[in-house]
């Protein structure tokens, strides 16, 4: 029937009958009516029944969001076998990944209204910082390369005026066999953060941040037990995916560990290389730990930064466009 929707023949219809069972993946209910399938099995029959045959204009409402991850990739290869045949996609979704992946452009409709339409990722950014990421800061505005703090001191009646404990240059040694034979007989392991924010090494807090600087955390906290702190700072891409983590304290290199065993407030600084991130939207885990491993205080999506894109390289190469990827290292190239 769908196929006669089409304009399609009886026995065209019939030619393509096998390939569109195997490509749904529903062989084994094909006797079963449709009436008993899940949501997810009618979207992938449908899918399969809609992308089979050849047409001008496509619309796909949320196909993305069905189906096990075979399907989703063999999915995308067909929309972009479809795409590249010359048909018109129209692809409707909130997986923005997906979005980014398989659109050259992007409509952003508010109350039924068309209020962006452009570049993707430029598009998808400004939607995630205006629907997710200025929700940190009750809706404010984000400037260009501000970072942002989520939620400010965790206990507000303690201040920020304070001569730091230990900087992240004043590490000292400590063994192995002392951290893990440490025991506390407190009990209560409450972590105090009096502010934390990222910044661009060698400038002001508030300046932009761009991809050729060293990105640095700072983080001011306070304990009043005995035994050291493991911090661990995650961070993640515009999509809440885990691109790296950075803990103080590393068991193959314990010179760098910093000491924060007595009670008191600590304020630790972590520097990442020079043009290590890409431009775009990036957000940090904050977990606190003891000596037993266990996390005491997790803080995620805490802060939020945007980075501006590379001035000398996008100018030294006329490159007019970003290059994709959350990370931007500069690696060794070589003759092999």
């Amino acid at each position: 029937m769908a196929g006669q929707l089409f304009g399609l023949q009886k026995e065209e219809i019939a030619t393509k009958l096998e390939e569109i069972v195997k490509f749904s993946g529903q062989g084994a209910h094909m006797d079963t009516p449709v009436k008993h399938y899940s949501s997810g099995m009618f979207l992938r029959l449908a899918f399969s029944v809609a992308t089979t045959f050849p047409s001008d204009i496509l619309l796909l409402d949320e196909v993305m969001s069905v189906g096990d991850m075979k399907f989703q990739e063999e999915s995308v290869d067909r929309i972009r076998q479809i795409t590249s045949s010359g048909t018109t996609v129209i692809f409707a979704s909130h997986e923005l990944p997906a979005i980014l992946m398989l659109c050259n452009k992007v409509m952003l409709l508010e109350n039924g209204m068309i209020s962006r339409f452009g570049a993707p990722n430029k598009i998808i950014e400004e939607y995630l910082e205006k629907e997710a990421f200025s929700e940190l800061l009750g809706n404010e505005t984000i400037a260009e390369g501000e970072a942002m703090s989520a939620r400010g001191p965790q206990n507000p009646e303690k201040t920020n005026d304070f001569e730091p404990t230990v900087d992240i240059e004043a590490s000292i040694s400590n063994t192995i066999s002392e951290l893990e034979n440490l025991e506390s007989t407190n009990l209560n392991f409450d972590v105090t953060v009096h502010d934390a924010f990222v910044y661009a090494d060698q400038k002001e807090r508030t300046d932009t941040i761009s991809a050729d600087d060293k990105v640095c955390l700072y983080i001011d906290f306070s304990k009043d037990w005995e035994g050291p702190i493991i911090l661990s700072a995650v961070f993640t891409d515009k999509f809440r995916n885990n691109l790296m983590s950075f803990c103080n304290y590393r068991p193959l290199r314990k010179e760098e560990h910093v000491e924060t065993s007595l009670p008191g407030r600590y304020a630790l600084r972590l520097r990442l290389p020079e043009g290590f991130l890409n431009a775009g939207l990036f957000r940090v885990n904050l977990y606190f730990a003891n000596a037993q491993q266990i996390t005491t205080l997790a803080l995620e999506d805490y802060l939020s930064f945007r980075i501006s894109p590379s001035g000398y390289r996008l100018k030294e190469y006329h490159n007019i466009g970003n290059y994709t990827g959350p990370l931007y290292p500069l690696g060794e190239w070589s003759r092999a």
